[in-house]
């Protein structure tokens, strides 16, 4: 926790850290072995896609589809997949964050770019959390 150490806002942050070393591993990460690598991959399917190829964006569109219809979509007819649209997730005061995802699903796909380049805060991503149970996030930059 020592990115937080010197924070003028330290005190918030605090009881997330004990509650989430609750419930997870930590892993120290003043190594050169890239962790997120290590572990098992969910339901045969592969955890992180890399690198960024036209190939591993076909694969996200793919298992993104599987998802939704694990989450109880149906596929259209014809083509077999889901059809997914912008969802406008209310965060507060009025704020919102528009993502893809579907209805039923539970799931919900956003860039790097737009989640965590972008002036966003604790609340915008409790209100992601608290709305949906699995995020696929797309054009993580190395």
């Amino acid at each position: 926790m020592q990115f937080i150490q010197k924070s003028t806002s330290r005190e918030y942050f605090l009881p997330f850290f004990d509650q989430l070393a609750r419930h997870t591993k930590v892993v120290p990460m003043n190594s050169d072995v890239d962790y997120r690598f290590l572990c098992e991959p969910v339901g045969g399917e592969e955890t992180f896609l890399s690198p960024l190829t036209a190939a591993t964006k076909r694969k996200m569109d793919v298992v993104y589809q599987d998802l939704l219809i694990l989450g109880g979509e149906d596929a259209v007819a014809n083509s077999g997949a889901v059809q997914d649209e912008l969802l406008r997730v209310l965060v507060m005061m009025g704020r919102t964050l528009v993502v893809r995802s579907s209805t039923k699903s539970g799931v919900c796909r956003a860039s790097f770019s737009l989640l965590c380049n972008a002036e966003k805060g604790a609340a915008d991503y409790k209100a992601l959390a608290e709305y949906f149970h699995t995020l696929v996030l797309d054009d993580v930059q190395p």
